[in-house]
């Protein structure tokens, strides 16, 4: 919850592809290298605190490893994922007019879970997955009418301050459910 994975992180990608094996190689890694590869990153970061002082790290580290942590956060964050990538059922559309309540996104995340059999995949109350997608998450009055927004423009001659509920709804957020091609 909350990114702490990603922000303990810094992942190098090793984009270089060896074209001759060498079955013995993590042996001598190990055996040889292992120290001074593990001294080598311990001073990198070291030298980097010192450069820095107090500010966030992440911010001062290569575009190469800031470009892994969405992959990261991906990986660890099921919500994210689906968020950030929807899934063959829903796509996740950013629109800045749009509003989704929680409750929608949650329909749709837990039908994801159920159908890519996630079980360590749960709902709760983190916010902190929809955010980092880049939407941000309020708590708004909603119309027991027309079930939009509660506001004189929106809901016209049946509006009436009594009327709402109190939703908690995902800015910017549209899911738009995928049309299947059928099988005959």
């Amino acid at each position: 919850e909350g990114g702490r994975v990603v922000r303990r992180l810094a992942v190098f990608s090793f984009d270089t592809l060896v074209t001759k094996r060498d079955t013995s190689l993590k042996k001598k890694i190990v055996s040889d290298e292992l120290a001074s590869v593990a001294l080598g990153c311990i001073m990198a970061c070291h030298n980097l605190r010192e450069r820095v002082g107090d500010d966030d790290l992440h911010k001062h580290l290569p575009k190469s490893v800031l470009a892994s942590e969405d992959d990261i956060r991906a990986e660890v964050s099921p919500l994210y994922n689906f968020v950030k990538n929807g899934d063959d059922f829903w796509d996740v559309v950013y629109d800045p007019k749009a509003t989704t309540t929680l409750l929608e996104l949650r329909n749709a995340y837990q039908n994801h879970i159920r159908f890519h059999r996630q079980d360590r995949a749960k709902w709760t109350n983190d916010h902190h997955p929809i955010k980092m997608a880049g939407f941000s998450v309020s708590k708004v009055n909603m119309c027991k009418d027309c079930d939009k927004v509660a506001k004189k423009e929106t809901c016209g001659d049946h509006y009436d301050p009594r009327n709402r509920k109190r939703v908690h709804v995902v800015e910017g957020m549209r899911l738009k459910k995928k049309v299947r091609a059928e099988t005959a």
